[in-house]
């Protein structure tokens, strides 16, 4: 499994990036600050590693990597409204596009702030949470983000209520701040003191993360120690044993128990490994250890001294080589302190060479005065003062020459450093604005394609009929999508059949006028599951959309789009279709009920028959219709007789549920049979005839 773990430059995403890989996962890293001296945070992670900088690359991550699970762990730094809406932003877009792109399970890491003043309640993981802080706001904002945008079937949402995480190397800020606090023999803040902690082991943490893994769980859980203990309480039992000559703080009531994790103990099989008084003993052997650091670097500061270990390193060189110029055994042909001088200069720069430089003159002066010169030697003998100048002029010369080079090479490194920082910046920028435009291309697409334009298509469909509703979709469909050739075709169920009701370009060549549905899997399962289909695999005998249109939850007809372009296949223009389709069908459903709530008035008295202005403004719609697009209707005429209602009942079984019988203006009964040609026509006919009613065409 490849799992993604955000902030996993914290000790405890490091902690958990080691247990994922030791149980033979493969794991992601996703830094919240980039660290290029910490080696060793880059020598464990063996698979990609990744900064995160904005949400667009957020979402880019996860679309390359293609992770089977996301470990996002709650912020620890909320303390200003900004800092709260940007976790609030970050968890929407990785919410969202967790879910965008079937990322299978998404374990988010909350806190038990969430419950507010109330923690501690057996029944926590169902009770009501009250945030009090805004950390805990927050946090409850990101769960219910986390459960709004992934709430399909088939997506695992996980979510962990911990307390504070403790380990025998890496405590919270929290528990820190107070292991300090003790060490110093300070007080607490009263707000520290009061305040209710319920620690976990970082270890027995891990090993429910892992559990959850393996047993596909979903649900709210909560992820604690055994005992609730307030900050008060917790100094005064770690100055209790560590010994420590401190004052004890006034004792606190704890505001309840430790939450019972029963859901985490039953559903994970999570099992607590430590306690209360393993974190004592863990915390008090971190202060040990903290006492003798600081000892020890207290005693090295001197020795650490840099100016003082050059001046040691060179008075002992320095003394070696002169004793070795002294007794003879490093006669090389030129004076050994000489070179020594060089040396100097090349390695440690000017100040090196002078301080060589003034050691060997003194080596100089001395020996001259073993000969019986005095100190004024320098300055009577003209030959002894040259030679040493000219030592002196040498390191600076090469001294000086060095530090240019190393000044050079410094500032050449810097340089470069410089601008290989703002190559990446300009990368990253260039490929975050490439990003941002695409997502917002899939958002937004111009104000032709905005919500401005949705509604103001569709708009055109209200207080319509059902049927001028099917007749105007191929219409709105073209101005939203601006695809060419779109059918509609009616479903009559009780056959098995669809045939073409109205299209606008072309008709289809893959779909015929008329077929049986139930023969053709594709069709069959958008009318039975009511979903839309896509063809994304490229099925050269589908269609590229087929939408279904739903009144009283039953698919009375489908819209056909033949030849999507592939790379319109986006997640905003599929988004558009499903939005669309689903206002067509309110639209269709609010016409049903207006026109079930109507009936009374539409329809001749006791029967099925349209009232004359009804049926002649629906013969009106269907004219118009034809006129503006490639529609087709005909239309039959009924002789009136006194068994005008019997013989309507026995034709009705006869026509599909869409055709329209009313009323003429001469008195007979008129069927409009929509999207019928002469084919069609005369099938009709014939049934109508074998009734034994007499029927002619207009």
């Amino acid at each position: 499994m490849k799992i993604i773990i955000f902030k996993a430059d914290t000790s405890l995403g490091k902690m958990f990036a080691l247990k994922f890989r030791r149980a033979g996962h493969r794991v992601v890293s996703i830094n919240e600050e980039e660290q290029p001296n910490d080696n060793e945070s880059f020598k464990v992670s063996k698979d990609s590693v990744y900064l995160a900088k904005s949400q667009e690359k957020i979402a880019d991550v996860l679309k390359y990597e293609a992770p089977d699970m996301i470990l996002y762990f709650h912020s620890d730094a909320i303390r200003t409204e900004e800092a709260a809406r940007k976790e609030i932003a970050r968890m929407t877009v990785l919410a969202q596009e967790s879910g965008a792109y079937g990322i299978h399970k998404f374990l988010y890491l909350s806190s038990l702030e969430v419950y507010g003043n109330e923690q501690g309640s057996d029944e926590n993981e169902n009770a009501a949470c009250n945030p009090v802080s805004l950390a805990g706001k927050t946090m409850l904002a990101c769960e219910n983000l986390l459960m709004s945008f992934r709430n399909e079937e088939q997506l695992l949402n996980v979510i962990f209520r911990i307390g504070e995480t403790w380990s025998a190397d890496n405590v919270t800020d929290e528990l820190s701040n107070m292991l300090r606090a003790v060490n110093k023999g300070e007080g607490l803040t009263e707000e520290v003191a009061v305040k209710k902690l319920v620690p976990v082991s970082q270890g027995d943490l891990a090993d429910a993360v892992l559990k959850a893994i393996n047993e596909n769980v979903r649900g709210i859980y909560d992820i604690c120690g055994s005992e609730a203990i307030t900050g008060a309480e917790l100094y005064n039992r770690l100055a209790e044993k560590m010994q420590a000559q401190i004052g004890r703080l006034p004792e606190t009531k704890p505001l309840g128990g430790a939450p019972a994790c029963r859901k985490a103990l039953h559903e994970i099989g999570w099992v607590r490994h430590h306690d209360t008084q393993d974190m004592l003993d863990a915390l008090a052997k971190q202060t040990v250890l903290q006492e003798t650091e600081n000892a020890s670097e207290d005693k090295l500061v001197f020795a650490k001294n840099k100016n003082f270990q050059n001046f040691v390193a060179h008075t002992i060189l320095f003394a070696l080589v002169a004793f070795g110029q002294q007794a003879s055994w490093l006669d090389i042909g030129i004076e050994p302190l000489f070179i020594f001088i060089i040396a100097a200069a090349a390695f440690g720069g000017v100040s090196h060479g002078i301080y060589a430089s003034l050691l060997t003159i003194c080596y100089h002066v001395y020996e001259m005065g073993q000969v019986g010169y005095g100190p004024s030697v320098l300055i009577l003998h003209y030959p002894f003062l040259i030679e040493n100048l000219l030592y002196l002029s040498i390191a600076l010369t090469v001294g000086y020459v060095i530090e240019r080079k190393n000044s050079t090479l410094l500032n050449l490194k810097s340089e470069i450093g410089y601008l290989a920082d703002e190559n990446n910046r300009l990368y990253e920028i260039n490929g975050e604005l490439a990003v941002s435009k695409q997502y917002q291309e899939q958002k937004l697409v111009g104000y032709e394609n905005g919500i401005s334009k949705l509604y103001t298509v569709y708009d055109a469909l209200e207080l319509k009929s059902v049927i001028e509703v099917l007749l105007n979709i191929p219409k709105v469909v073209r101005q939203l999508t601006g695809e060419k050739n779109i059918s509609v075709y009616i479903v009559q169920k009780q056959s098995g059949f669809a045939r073409r009701f109205a299209f606008i370009g072309k008709p289809s060549t893959i779909v015929p006028s008329t077929f049986r549905y139930v023969n053709r899997e594709g069709f069959k399962r958008v009318i039975d599951r009511r979903e839309v289909y896509m063809n994304r695999y490229l099925d050269t005998e589908m269609p590229s959309i087929i939408v279904p249109v739903l009144v009283n939850e039953e698919v009375v007809a489908i819209t056909v789009i033949e030849d999507y372009p592939l790379e319109k296949f986006t997640r905003y223009y599929l988004n558009l279709i499903q939005i669309s389709g689903k206002i067509i069908n309110s639209f269709c459903q609010k016409a049903a009920n207006r026109q079930e709530v109507i009936a009374e008035i539409i329809y001749e008295e006791n029967t099925g028959i349209l009232k004359r202005n009804f049926f002649q403004a629906s013969y009106d719609t269907a004219l118009k219709a034809s006129q503006e697009s490639s529609f087709s209707f005909t239309v039959l005429e009924i002789p009136a007789s006194d068994e005008d209602q019997a013989n309507v009942a026995l034709i009705r079984r006869n026509l599909r549920n869409i055709d329209e019988i009313g009323r003429l203006e001469n008195g007979n009964i008129g069927i409009i049979l929509y999207g019928a040609n002469h084919d069609n026509v005369s099938i009709v006919r014939d049934r109508i005839e074998a009734l034994g009613i007499e029927s002619s065409t207009l």
